[in-house]
């Protein structure tokens, strides 16, 4: 059975790459999963003291990395 499965995945890899990229579909796909979140009351999820904290600390970040290019321009 392993050995089915790595086939396919080496098939699909190929059609993969033969095909390219599709961001409409990757975009279509992202929206639903976020549609049926939301339709299960999961999304968005409820805050949390350890959510609020890393969304702070990327904020943070972002402000840095804007100053620096800021700088540089």
């Amino acid at each position: 059975m392993r050995s089915g499965h790595a086939a396919a995945a080496l098939k699909q890899r190929e059609l993969d790459r033969v095909e390219g990229a599709r961001p409409e579909q990757a975009i279509a796909e992202a929206l639903a999963a976020a549609a049926l979140l939301a339709a299960d009351g999961r999304w968005p999820c409820p805050p949390d003291a350890t959510r609020e904290a890393a969304v702070a600390r990327v904020r943070a970040r972002w402000v840095r990395i804007e100053r620096h290019a800021g700088a540089t321009l």
